[in-house]
């Protein structure tokens, strides 16, 4: 009886300990994760973009640095031909002088003018037409001063002024434009256009003026000519 009751004993410890493993086996039963792929596993992380190198800094510019200022133009240049080259040559070679005390006839003829022996006056072509010429009055008692007249191909005064312009500029001292309008009708009847240089110091003025001279109407004085008269003096103070 006593075997009996022992072995029921032995029995239930046996079912209690085997239900008490029961948790742990069930437990070790749970699937572990599934190993990753080798190639996954392999596979490098993403690159990075690398990051842009910087930029060198533009050299910093001194406050006092200015930009590059354009080379000076060069001096006008006096024309070598046409009516206004003529024109000036007259002035220097015979102007000039004359009002500094030397005589106008024999300057006139050196530079090639015919003396008109019934008013007096000096004349030199210009070319081209017979009528287009240079003409030079006498000086009279004023002796400081070269007058005369210009005749010349209608419509060309442009090209005379801006010589004279010129001229004027590159005199040294240099003669500064002083007037340059339109006198619609002077006493005589006709039209004007005056313009005129100057230079005054403290004991001397140096002008030079020309006038284009034409009808109230715009129309030339003389058919074959336009006509412009000139003006070169030196003065002492």
């Amino acid at each position: 009886m006593r075997i009996a009751i022992s072995s029921l004993i032995l029995a239930a410890g046996l079912a209690t300990a085997a239900h008490a493993q029961e948790p742990a086996a069930t437990a070790q039963a749970t699937p572990a994760p599934a190993a990753q792929d080798p190639a996954t596993a392999a596979q490098p992380a993403p690159a990075t973009t690398p990051a842009p190198a910087a930029e060198a800094p533009a050299p910093a510019q001194s406050p006092a640095q200015s930009p590059a200022q354009s080379p000076a133009q060069p001096p006008p240049q006096l024309p070598t031909t046409g009516d206004g080259a003529v024109l000036i040559s007259v002035i220097q070679n015979v102007c000039v002088p004359a009002v500094r005390g030397q005589n106008l006839g024999d300057l006139a003829k050196a530079q090639g003018f015919k003396q008109n022996r019934r008013d007096q006056t000096w004349a030199k072509p210009l070319g081209g037409h017979k009528a287009y010429q240079v003409v030079l009055y006498p000086q009279g008692s004023n002796q400081d001063v070269c007058f005369g007249e210009i005749r010349f191909a209608h419509g060309q005064e442009e090209p005379i002024v801006s010589a004279l312009n010129i001229w004027s500029f590159v005199q040294q001292p240099p003669l500064d434009p002083t007037a340059n309008y339109t006198q619609p009708v002077d006493p005589d009847g006709l039209k004007r256009v005056r313009r005129s240089w100057e230079h005054v110091s403290s004991n001397q003025s140096i002008g030079l003026n020309i006038s284009t001279v034409r009808k109230p109407d715009d129309t030339p004085v003389n058919k074959a000519y336009d006509l412009a008269t000139f003006q070169y003096q030196e003065r002492k103070f």
